[in-house]
């Protein structure tokens, strides 16, 4: 992966840690669903060949525990659509 789109993602990933400060639910567990989810994919977008059924399986589950978490802190779900938009957008 490049490393612009490295910072890029690196970007998203403090944007959503500074959400979950702000709404003040980072210990709940979806939060802590959410932020392993986001570690695995960074792990796998600096892997030399990421794999991107499992960058996909990701963004679903991603989608899935915003959707829970949505009432309680919805100041995430922006950056998490985002994240999700991202993985999304990444060369198949």
């Amino acid at each position: 992966m490049e490393e612009e789109t490295r910072r890029e993602f690196a970007a998203l990933v403090k944007r959503l840690q500074g959400a979950f400060m702000v709404d003040g639910n980072e210990d709940t567990v979806d939060a802590q669903i959410i932020t392993t989810t986001v570690e695995t994919v960074v792990e796998e977008l600096n892997s030399p060949k990421p794999d991107k059924k499992r960058l996909k399986v990701s963004a679903e589950g991603l989608a899935k525990a915003a959707g829970n978490i949505a009432a309680i802190a919805p100041t995430v779900i922006p950056v998490i659509q985002q994240i999700i938009s991202f993985i999304d957008k990444l060369p198949k």
